[in-house]
């Protein structure tokens, strides 16, 4: 699956570069403001698969998103918003995303994990929130499409219910963790 995604997201780069490349010439188009409403499709860690609707707040540097998440055992929202003060066909950008993935139950079979038997019941619910700071780069046309490339650092948190008696307690175990944050997908722009 992972390297399907890949695929598809190198695919999306090229033809991305090649339509910028083909627009280069055409300075109405660049001169004019930025189309307000899109979709963001891409692959994001810690979020997994991302489709979000993206808006342009009136102003050309800055655009918002939110939408849903899938990373194999359940579902999400993200939200977040980026902004590139320099517009052209590389483009710098920050970014500021947090979502949170709804509870799964990992214990199953089917899940592809390997979980020891002390730790089962702890997984019975398990979910995990975020806040992601990422700087990276557009390929494309800023009033147009666009590939994107991040990278940068993300806080996770989580509570696990359930702890077994095995470690003579009963309460929620809470984690947190730094971790590298990464984000690539494409941008298109619609209205």
């Amino acid at each position: 699956m992972a390297v399907s995604a890949i695929r598809v997201l190198l695919v999306g780069a090229l033809l991305i570069a090649g339509r910028a490349a083909a627009r280069a010439d055409d300075v109405t188009r660049e001169e004019t403001w930025p189309s307000d409403v899109g979709l963001q499709v891409g692959v994001d860690v810690p979020a997994g698969a991302v489709l979000a609707v993206t808006l342009r707040p009136g102003l050309p540097w800055a655009r918002l998103h939110g939408g849903l998440t899938w990373n194999y055992f359940a579902f999400g929202l993200q939200g977040g918003a980026t902004v590139a003060l320099v517009r052209a066909g590389v483009t710098p950008t920050a970014t500021l995303e947090g979502g949170a993935v709804f509870d799964a139950d990992l214990r199953s079979p089917f899940s592809g994990l390997s979980i020891p038997t002390a730790l089962r019941p702890s997984l019975s619910s398990a979910g995990y929130s975020y806040v992601s700071g990422l700087l990276g780069l557009e390929l494309g046309n800023p009033a147009g499409h666009a590939f994107f490339l991040r990278a940068g650092l993300t806080r996770v948190w989580s509570t696990l219910a359930g702890v077994d008696s095995a470690t003579l307690t009963t309460t929620p175990l809470h984690l947190a963790a730094w971790a590298p944050a990464v984000s690539a997908g494409v941008a298109l722009r619609f209205w």
